[in-house]
């Protein structure tokens, strides 16, 4: 993982497009900005036909799925068994599906589905992400923010987060780890995970 981020790193840096905006809804004075550029630079998400990114734009399940395990540097490519009835082996994202559900980092539903075109929140964003780069967890002792109580199931992962700058409150000290994540945001978090990563845990430089 870590040589992976430091040569995507490395390639963004020296490229002379770093800082063009590749998407035009994406401009240089937008708040993800770069976050978006370097993802598409080293191709871990991209945009659609049209030539735009549509940053407001929601991410479901398979997508984020897809963006984690590129941007984590998971190995996906297997031979799987189907397992829920919505991830048929020949939609594009039963790879990366199936290869974290068998590292047990997602799973499904009561009802057996998967539902992969339903929309992420930040809390779930968090929880697949860290579980998929196996950070250790601190401990909670205290509410994280003013909507993220300290025995909520999510409190580990927000600290974390919070810990390392991947995400901040917002005005009125909240994160609101309920909302759906949108394309912007979610390169945003993913963009600053790398560089955690990179930098040995350190936290991400604000």
């Amino acid at each position: 993982m870590k040589k992976i981020v430091f040569a995507a790193l490395v390639l963004f840096l020296l490229s002379g497009n770093a800082l063009a905006a590749s998407f035009p809804d994406v401009p240089e004075d937008h708040k993800n900005h770069e976050a978006v550029e370097f993802l598409d630079f080293n191709e871990i998400i991209n945009g659609y036909t049209d030539g735009t990114f549509k940053p407001g734009g929601l991410v479901n399940r398979a997508e984020a799925i897809k963006i984690i395990v590129g941007a984590i540097g998971i190995d996906f490519e297997g031979n799987y068994e189907v397992l829920f009835p919505d991830v048929p082996a020949d939609q594009w994202f039963f790879d990366y599906v199936m290869a974290e559900q068998k590292a047990g980092i997602v799973s499904g539903y009561q009802d057996g589905k998967f539902k992969p075109a339903d929309s992420v929140n930040l809390a779930e964003t968090l929880k697949i992400l860290f579980e998929a780069a196996n950070v250790s967890l601190p401990e909670v002792t205290g509410d994280v923010f003013v909507d993220v109580p300290k025995d909520a199931w999510f409190a580990p992962y927000i600290l974390y987060a919070r810990n390392h700058n991947i995400i901040l409150a917002d005005d009125y000290g909240a994160v609101h780890p309920a909302q759906a994540m949108t394309r912007s945001a979610f390169a945003e978090v993913i963009f600053r995970m790398m560089i955690v990563l990179e930098n040995d845990g350190e936290p991400f430089p604000l």
